[in-house]
C-alpha cells in the first residue's frame, strides 16, 4: 500500500528533468573532470563519522541539520515528541514488558544492532533502520454500497 501511494503521488507531481541535470553536474563530472564538491561543515552530523568526532548530537542535529529554507509556515505538531523520544531512544529506553508484542513496534536503530545482539521484535518496511515506537491501528474495513 504505501509503495502504490507513493507511486500515484509521483505520477500526480509536477514533471521535472532537476534530478537527471543534477546527476550530470555533479556525479558525471565527478567521473570525468575528479571533480569533488566541497561539503559544508552543517551537513556533518551525528550521522557522520566527523559528526560524531566533533561531538555532535541530537541538539545540534535539531538546531542546524534540520532547518528548512524557506521556514515551514506553521509548527511542526509532532516535532517535540519526536525530538523527547529520540532522546529517549539515545538513553537506551527498550519497550517496557507490558506493552511488548501488544501493539507496539520496535525496529533497531540500524542493521549493526543486530550484530550486537539487539535483534527487534517486529521491523516495519524491509530495512530495520526506520527505528520507531509506535502503536498499531488495526484498518477498519471500508463499507461497501449494497
Amino acid at each position: 500500500m504505501p509503495v502504490g501511494t507513493a507511486i500515484r503521488a509521483m505520477c500526480r507531481a509536477p514533471k521535472s528533468r532537476e534530478g537527471d541535470h543534477f546527476q550530470a553536474a555533479v556525479g558525471l563530472r565527478s567521473q570525468l573532470e575528479s571533480y569533488t564538491p566541497d561539503v559544508p561543515d552543517w551537513t556533518c552530523d551525528q550521522h557522520t563519522n566527523r559528526g560524531k568526532a566533533l561531538g555532535r548530537g541530537l541538539d545540534y542535529f535539531r538546531a542546524e541539520s534540520t532547518k528548512l529554507v524557506p521556514a515551514p509556515a506553521e509548527k511542526d505538531p509532532y516535532e517535540d515528541e519526536a525530538y523527547r523520544l529520540w532522546e529517549l531512544k539515545r538513553k537506551g529506553v527498550q519497550p517496557t514488558a507490558a506493552t511488548r508484542g501488544k501493539g507496539t513496534v520496535r525496529t533497531t536503530a540500524n542493521c549493526s544492532d543486530r550484530k550486537r545482539g539487539l535483534a527487534p521484535i517486529r521491523t516495519i518496511g524491509a530495512c530495520p533502520r526506520f527505528a520507531s515506537i509506535s502503536p498499531i491501528t488495526p484498518m477498519t474495513p471500508i463499507p461497501q454500497p449494497n
